[in-house]
């Protein structure tokens, strides 16, 4: 069982096409600072524990309009393979 319960799923889709490098190198850049409490489980998967739950709702409403978000709560969680 892993300690983490929520998961996040996102694919970024700009308003506007001309500025789909600009968005996405903030996007990233930002949410490379918060690595220490968050897992990156695939390209366009994060997950978190409950603690870090609201931290990430704030970013992700940073990007509203040019990021399509989901996020999950977590019953039961295994990872077959790490990194």
């Amino acid at each position: 069982m892993s300690r983490y319960d929520t998961m996040y799923v996102y694919d970024i889709i700009p308003q506007n096409a001309l500025e789909m490098h600009k968005i996405k190198r903030k996007f990233y850049y930002n949410l490379s600072k918060m690595e220490p409490f968050i897992r990156r489980a695939t390209k366009s998967v994060i997950i978190t524990t409950k603690e870090h739950e609201k931290i990430l709702d704030n970013f992700f409403l940073q990007f509203k309009g040019n990021v399509s978000v989901y996020k999950c709560k977590i019953k039961s969680l295994e990872i077959l393979k790490s990194e």
